[in-house]
């Protein structure tokens, strides 16, 4: 059941799923948690309607899934966009003359309103915008880590409440 697009192969969530089966159902949120476009955003409400999870136990499974990806992250990024500058030249043309010469002109205000911004880019539910996307975001803009991780966190967790009132309604935080 497969579809194909060119030499792509697709599946569909329960196929995906599928290789998951032989975790325990947690395990398997928390993993969710981590991939790319999943997150928290989705990883939540597949633990509480497809697993039967407790809400309060998937917030908490799903956020430390978004907490140790940050931190693997920043881990992860700084020396591969090091390496790519080193040895892709158009990728170090891009960082000079597009993101270098904003975060140094506009240094000031990325300190101060870069949180922010990263806070409200991480809490938005659209695709795309979520941890993944942030953390070399804030790495190739030269933020200081002191003030992006806990933005980031503070925004995946909000991401986290709002999945939560979005899939249990208001009853979920009484």
């Amino acid at each position: 059941n497969h579809s194909r697009y060119g030499r792509m192969t697709f599946m569909n969530g329960t196929e995906f799923l599928a290789y998951f089966s032989h975790l325990p159902n947690e395990l398997t949120v928390f993993v969710l948690s981590l991939l790319p476009l999943v997150e928290m955003r989705l990883a939540f409400p597949i633990g509480v309607y497809l697993f039967d999870l407790n809400p309060w136990l998937t917030l908490g499974i799903t956020f430390s899934g978004s907490v140790i990806l940050v931190a693997g992250l920043y881990w992860v990024f700084p020396p591969i966009f090091r390496w790519l500058e080193q040895h892709w030249q158009w990728f170090h043309r891009v960082l000079e003359q597009r993101l270098r010469k904003l975060a140094l002109k506009h240094e000031k205000l990325y300190q101060r309103f870069g949180a922010l911004f990263l806070f409200l880019f991480v809490v938005d539910p659209f695709p795309g915008t979520g941890v993944w996307t942030a953390v070399p975001l804030a790495i190739l803009l030269g933020m200081n880590p002191r003030f992006s991780i806990p933005a980031i966190l503070l925004g995946s967790l909000v991401s986290g409440y709002l999945a939560a009132f979005v899939t249990q309604g208001a009853l979920f935080f009484f």
